[in-house]
């Protein structure tokens, strides 16, 4: 009598383990489908410790492997149901689980591949940049404004002009060269200033970037390397709204648009040997597609614009004279 009470209270204890692992699993289940895949794992990894070749913990736990992107574990887990059980329907979410991680091997590949892409056209940026910065010319003294220069000196160590008067005389010859200069910089830079200011602050709308093809060569054009790389062409479908005016330039042509990288300054005539000018304009007239004939406008004006852009970049920004405004983004090819 006491073996066979024994008996039954150890059946009774399997039972209450049972159940209790029936309810874990079926809160585990709970937590899946309410995306709590984390809390899940939590869960089945308890009742896995306790149920090792249990095949429904198993294959619930390789579900919750792969929501938290641990592709790798869950494969290995379907791969374990397929050698310990020969668990044959777990072969289609395998499958699956190969197809998803081949996906995000390529993705990560593609996202590499962009990063060396960019950094090369960085350094390529830089280099381009080096080669026109060697290309200024130096600070150099004339025959006749050296010998000026070495007279004041002689003069100065014979006693004949005062040391604070020469120096004063040489520092005001530098002064006022360099005031020159800049003023007549200014003058030179200010039309193009004023005339730019017809779409400072304008805005761009995107409605599609389509490829297109290059232009043909004319006649006598030289063919000269692009600075930045290939380039590919694309038609850009935007609407330009440029900010109301009522002095100054109001007026715009959008045959003088063109697009620089998305962090370049315009600061000067100089910044536009990096801008990609557009090669073809169209315009929408009353809703249809037209050829531009040079028209200025003063207003809104939806357009397509075929220009070519670096196949190393994908952010850029409109550039009409000294002004920039809106953002480009297209794909890298």
């Amino acid at each position: 009598m006491r073996r066979r009470g024994r008996e039954e209270l150890g059946l009774k204890g399997r039972v209450v383990e049972l159940q209790e692992a029936n309810d874990r699993f079926r809160e585990a289940d709970r937590l899946f489908r309410e995306r709590e895949y984390e809390l899940s794992l939590e869960l089945l990894e308890e009742l896995e410790a306790a149920y090792p070749t249990h095949h429904r913990v198993l294959n619930a736990k390789a579900r919750a492997l792969a929501q938290l992107g641990r592709i790798e574990e869950a494969i290995a887990l379907c791969d374990r149901l397929m050698k310990e059980f020969a668990y044959t329907k777990i072969l289609p979410y395998r499958a699956q689980l190969i197809q998803q991680q081949e996906v995000l091997k390529a993705a990560e590949e593609e996202r590499e591949r962009q990063e060396q892409a960019r950094i090369q056209a960085l350094e390529a940026e830089r280099e381009v940049e080096a080669k026109e910065e060697a290309k200024k010319p130096r600070f150099r003294l004339k025959p006749v404004r050296l010998l000026l220069l070495v007279l004041v000196l002689v003069a100065m160590y014979r006693g004949v002009v005062p040391y604070w008067l020469g120096i004063g005389a040489i520092g005001a010859y530098f002064a006022v060269r360099l005031a020159i200069k800049m003023i007549l910089f200014r003058l030179f830079m200010l039309p193009f200033k004023m005339k730019g200011r017809a779409l400072e602050g304008a805005m761009a709308v995107i409605h599609g970037v389509t490829p297109g093809e290059a232009p043909a060569k004319t006649a006598g054009q030289d063919e000269e390397e692009p600075k930045h790389g290939p380039l590919r062409y694309v038609w850009v479908d935007v609407t330009i709204t440029p900010l109301p005016r009522s002095n100054g330039f109001t007026h715009w042509e959008p045959g003088e648009l063109a697009l620089a990288p998305a962090a370049r300054k315009i600061k000067s005539l100089d910044d536009h040997d990096h801008c990609f000018h557009v090669s073809q304009v169209r315009v929408f007239d009353e809703g249809k597609e037209v050829a531009d004939e040079g028209y200025k406008y003063s207003g809104p004006q939806r357009l397509k614009l075929l220009v070519g852009l670096p196949e190393t970049q994908s952010e850029f920004q409109f550039v009409y004279y000294m002004e920039a405004f809106g953002k480009l983004w297209v794909e890298r090819t």
